[in-house]
């Protein structure tokens, strides 16, 4: 039994010489970037393991595969179906050398961007970076997923929030320009926003709405008689850019 015992040890002694070996020369095949140096464990790629495919890239793992599955870890998509998707249409003239994560989704080498593993056509890669999970710009324009957006100053374009941004010129909720906001005073709450003269639910002018006395409540109050609202001014409760109960000013 002792010699049985023995004999499984040693060969579990070699496989994982052997795995820490493929790792650090970086001679990888499908199976190997599932392993982790340190731990030597079998890791399949769920959405929580994607560290362990981070780990290979860092002790050399240079493979289009493995750049893609990380860029498609994050999906919602729990049999990663994706990655073997994008395995399957593997991105030959990616320079690998010159690769750059720059999130879940984009990557980039010195001569493409790509969304997903998908190349997105022009893009300055040199200059392109990621702001926001929607927002994206290079040297030329500004871009919202992946549409241009149009008039978008690149030097001074800054993200206020998840859903609003500003350059010189304009102020922006998604990919809308808000035509009246004045971008020097434009401030954004999660749900509003407001500048020296207007409100604004999401890109929606609210006309009744106070400026200067307008703010938002970071969980929706309630008011005496149990009307629900989640922002108010000096005059008005509000749930959206609706009016729902009128303030007693008396």
């Amino acid at each position: 039994m002792k010699k049985v015992i023995l004999f499984f040890g040693v060969i579990i002694l070699i496989l994982g010489i052997s795995i820490v070996k493929i790792i650090e020369e970086g001679d990888y095949d499908y199976w190997s970037h599932y392993f982790d140096k340190d731990y030597l464990a079998f890791k399949g790629m769920k959405n929580s393991d994607a560290e362990y495919l981070l780990r290979a890239i860092e002790l050399g793992e240079k493979s289009t595969w493995a750049y893609c599955t990380l860029a498609s870890v994050y999906t919602e998509d729990e049999n990663n179906d994706l990655a073997e998707k994008y395995y399957k249409k593997a991105i030959n003239k990616l320079d690998t050398e010159s690769i750059k994560i720059l999130d879940s989704r984009y990557i980039k080498d010195k001569n493409n961007v790509y969304l997903e593993c998908r190349e997105i056509k022009e893009r300055d890669a040199e200059s392109f970076e990621v702001l926001s999970y929607f927002y994206t710009k290079d040297k030329n324009r500004v871009f919202y997923v992946d549409e241009e957006l149009k008039g978008a100053d690149t030097e001074t374009f800054t993200i206020l929030n998840s859903d609003y941004a500003k350059d010189k010129n304009n102020v922006y909720y998604n990919n809308k320009k808000i035509n009246k906001a004045d971008q020097k005073t434009f401030e954004a709450y999660e749900n509003y926003g407001k500048d020296r003269n207007n409100v604004y639910y999401r890109e929606i002018l609210m006309k009744d709405a106070d400026s200067v006395t307008f703010t938002e409540n970071k969980v929706w109050q309630r008011t005496e008689d149990g009307i629900e609202y989640m922002a108010e001014d000096r005059n008005n409760y509000y749930a959206g850019e609706e009016i729902v109960k009128e303030k007693d000013r008396n």
